[in-house]
């Protein structure tokens, strides 16, 4: 019998296969974990190193082979100096307010950084999301922002899409808390489900994707391509909600929404995401004189009285949510879906709505007979 033969066929496919890894499109996938990220959130690099994942891959690469090795990993998450290497690691959580993206970057000049450079480094990275998987339906635009360490915890977003009634630019929401540790950063990035509230990840499935992709920059490492390649984004794989878990999480936002409706109907300056300020009321002298001068024209439109029984009409369906808000948990699941559907777009898009209708109303009174 040929030993020689028998040893080299089996090392000769595990070659082949791991060639076919490294020239392939190799893709990252992070299972969500449910539960708080706890206030000293690196307490996680020791206590749960099973749910961090150092797949980062030089910029630019599809290669399979990573950068470190299991020893190195736990070397790391234990909190011992990189050795010159500034290694990457994130772990993603959810709970009935959003989820979480813990982003770990390591630094290895950060042992007297501020003697030596009169600085910190920042473990500056982009992350960019696309809520649902891509593999299977058509591409949809996804959410671009970027963090780094610094004083006033800044989130940068670079928008892709106008916001509308469907897209909503969620930094406004979002929150970054970037802990300072002996080796390097521990962003945790905490983002409500409410900027995603008609995406809410609950497909009934073993594989409920979503899209991730992390781009660190000053070491150029990568979680998903280069930047902008949504194709190439790496999986997060939430869990398979349960069903208590979806009446908490649809409970919150619709008290969310509800709060946000009230703010905006009582106070119509109010706003929630939107970079720039809608109209607003004004009683100033010259206005109140011009107004009275030209009788049908109006600054805002809760002072157009031809309009205010429109404004009273959705106000009021509207306010008739809040009896099926207080009962949410009690309805079966198919009208806990159903009203949860119906409510929250009311309320969440209370303001297109109102735009939508005072259009309506200022084309009809322009094109009167």
């Amino acid at each position: 019998m040929n030993f020689r033969k028998l040893f080299l066929l089996p090392l000769s496919l595990a070659l082949a296969a791991a060639g076919a890894l490294a020239d392939g499109d190799a893709k990252n996938i992070l299972d969500i974990w449910w539960g708080d990220v706890p206030a000293a959130a690196e307490e996680l690099l020791q206590t749960r190193p099973e749910i961090w994942n150092f797949g980062f891959r030089p910029y630019g690469s599809a290669s399979f082979w990573l950068w470190t090795d299991p020893l190195q990993q736990r070397n790391i998450l234990a909190g011992d100096a990189p050795e010159g290497k500034n290694f990457t690691a994130v772990s993603a959580s959810c709970n009935a307010d959003g989820f979480n993206i813990l982003l770990y970057t390591v630094e290895a000049a950060m042992q007297g950084a501020i003697a030596k450079t009169n600085d910190l480094p920042k473990g500056r990275a982009e992350i960019y999301i696309l809520p649902g998987d891509t593999d299977t339906r058509d591409m949809i635009p996804y959410y671009q922002f970027e963090i780094v360490a610094n004083p006033d915890n800044e989130i940068v977003n670079y928008p892709w899409a106008v916001e509308d009634r469907r897209y909503r630019n969620p930094t406004p929401y979002m929150s970054l808390n970037s802990r300072r540790l002996n080796n390097g950063w521990l962003h945790v990035i905490s983002i409500p489900w409410e900027p995603f509230w008609d995406k809410l990840p609950f497909l009934d499935r073993a594989d409920n994707f979503w899209r991730l992709g992390v781009i660190r920059f000053g070491v150029h490492a990568t979680w998903g391509g280069v930047v902008h390649e949504a194709s190439r984004f790496g999986y997060i794989r939430f869990p398979r909600f349960t069903d208590a878990q979806k009446t908490e999480i649809r409970k919150r936002l619709l008290e969310r929404a509800w709060t946000r409706y009230l703010s905006l109907r009582n106070t119509p300056t109010y706003n929630a995401s939107r970079s720039w300020g809608a109209p607003w009321p004004r009683f100033d002298k010259f206005i109140v004189e011009d107004e009275a001068a030209h009788p049908r024209t109006h600054v805002h439109y809760t002072q157009d009285p031809d309009f205010s029984p429109i404004l009273a009409d959705l106000e009021k369906e509207r306010n008739g949510l809040a009896a099926g808000i207080a009962r949410f948990a009690e309805m079966p699941t198919e009208e806990q879906e159903a009203f949860f559907a119906k409510a929250a777009d009311m309320l969440f898009n209370f303001r297109y709505d109102v735009e939508k209708a005072y259009t309506k109303f200022l084309n009809a009174r322009l094109f009167e007979d």
